[in-house]
């Protein structure tokens, strides 16, 4: 299974509007079809924090779309994390999608890949 995450936030002078926060991931073998979970957030939040309960949303549309068939392996790509966030970002969402797992099945724990995506840097 494929996923990708990231949050959306509000222009810079706008102080009320949520952030949103959008998980996707592929539910067949070809890596061809998505489902897609959408949450707004706490203003200004780079950490996604109901990424356990999306992740497990995905996993439940993955096996229903494959005879209750689990992904053995997961790549999830992450967008918009700074040096600065990048440990906590990767500690919190981690431990949520492993924690998503093993509420779907005691025993499932798939191999999981996460890859952080810088599109704002200066490495040429």
């Amino acid at each position: 299974m494929v996923m990708g995450a990231d949050v959306n936030h509000p222009s810079a002078g706008d102080a009320r509007t949520p952030s949103m926060a959008a998980v996707v991931a592929s539910i067949d073998k070809y890596v061809s079809k998505y489902a897609v979970e959408v949450r707004p957030q706490k203003h200004r939040n780079e950490i996604i924090h109901e990424f356990k309960e999306m992740t497990k949303n995905l996993l439940k549309s993955f096996c229903e779309a494959l005879n209750n068939c689990k992904p053995k392996r997961i790549i999830v790509y992450r967008d918009g994390v700074s040096d600065i966030q990048f440990s906590q970002v990767l500690q919190h969402e981690l431990l949520a999608i492993r924690e998503a797992c093993k509420e779907l099945e005691e025993t499932y724990k798939p191999a999981i890949t996460f890859v952080v995506v810088m599109k704002r840097h200066h490495t040429r």
